[in-house]
């Protein structure tokens, strides 16, 4: 077997969603690129841009998915949702005035229609300020993120086990494989 035949190891997958050209549509982006930069074992990263559809396939093959992505409700810009979308459907706030094709509130319907839901899944939304075109992220928006950006790694972190790996098995970041 070489390492083109594995299948990352990974239990946790974090996805921000957004466009880091419309302010703070790209809140979702800033976070996971804040938490890259920390320790977090298996666990994989993705900046999902704006095709929400797309997560289905994303997702595939993790324990616990968390997406992030901004919202726009006319609540107080920085407000934030934790919701655990296995328990309930997400608010209206995810859907209607999604810049996205297809809206996170409607992919995780389908997602639930076709069985492919992860077996846990949290969604945070952080309320948005401005998603003008060229426009850069609001400052309330920036002290959300790093909100967000802390509840996540806490979430994440607990769950990370020590794996003691049998011998004639490597460690490659969030690969593993037998040789």
């Amino acid at each position: 077997m070489n390492l083109s035949q594995c299948r990352p190891a990974i239990s946790t997958c974090v996805i921000g969603i957004g466009n880091l050209r419309r302010g703070d549509d790209g809140a979702g982006i800033v976070v996971i690129r804040r938490l890259m930069a920390r320790p977090i074992p298996n666990t994989r990263f993705v900046e999902a841009g704006d095709d929400c559809l797309a997560l289905i396939d994303v997702w595939q093959g993790a324990d616990f998915v968390i997406l992030v992505d901004a919202v726009c409700s006319g609540v107080e810009p920085g407000t934030i949702y934790r919701i655990n979308p296995r328990s309930q459907t997400l608010p209206a706030v995810f859907s209607p005035t999604s810049t996205h094709c297809f809206s996170l509130a409607e992919t995780i319907e389908l997602a639930r229609i076709l069985d492919r839901l992860p077996p846990r899944l949290l969604v945070f939304g952080i309320e948005g300020e401005d998603f003008g075109l060229g426009q850069t992220m609001s400052t309330r928006i920036n002290l959300a993120v790093d909100e967000v950006t802390r509840e996540i790694a806490d979430e994440v972190a607990p769950a990370q086990t020590t794996l003691t790996l049998p011998p004639g098995w490597h460690d490659r970041t969030d690969v593993r494989c037998w040789v």
